[in-house]
């Protein structure tokens, strides 16, 4: 006893369809949709800051000109940014940590 609609071309074309449409949905609501918001609270938006080649995040600035800095600047960079916010400067080893594991 087979059903009467297993047969016929129209059923096998709206099967594959009502398939695709699932497979559509399983993708934007399973994988895109927590991926995305996963990223929307891992940090803030990169915001460009003019035509001097820096990008701001948040009060932070990253500057994309070829000026070098030598290692005792970035030394006193790094131990100013360790005494201003002590568990940023946690929470960036703690990630790096975990990424090595």
């Amino acid at each position: 006893m087979t059903p009467v609609a297993m047969g016929n071309p129209w059923a096998i074309s709206l099967a594959k369809q009502l398939l695709g449409g699932l497979a559509v949905l399983f993708i934007a609501f399973g994988i895109l949709r927590p991926m995305l918001n996963r990223l929307a609270t891992q940090g803030k938006p990169m915001m460009a800051s003019g035509n001097n080649g820096q990008l701001a995040l948040g009060e932070d600035q990253l500057s994309l000109s070829d000026n070098s800095i030598d290692i005792n600047q970035l030394k006193e960079l790094a131990s100013s940014i360790a005494r201003d916010d002590p568990k940023r400067v946690a929470q960036v080893m703690n990630k790096w940590v975990a990424s090595d594991e």
